[in-house]
């Protein structure tokens, strides 16, 4: 058998691969925005607190959309 024919059947791509891929980038904005606004508002001199409570606000947009799309059908 070719080298190449066994290296075609051994990296066929299952489609189920995808899932944690996709699952892993949908959190990478989350993760970024929540990384950046905690080191500005900790440059700008906030207590830790004022930090939670606007961090907290910049997520309500996930949210929001995570609501929206499972409820898409009714």
């Amino acid at each position: 058998m070719d080298i190449r024919v066994k290296w075609k059947i051994s990296n066929t791509n299952n489609p189920w691969t995808w899932i944690p891929t996709l699952y892993f980038a949908e959190g990478l904005p989350y993760v970024v925005i929540t990384t950046v606004s905690v080191v500005m508002y900790k440059s700008m001199g906030m207590s830790n607190a004022d930090i939670a409570l606007y961090t907290s606000w910049l997520y309500l947009p996930w949210v929001i959309n995570r609501y929206g799309a499972a409820n898409r059908h009714l």
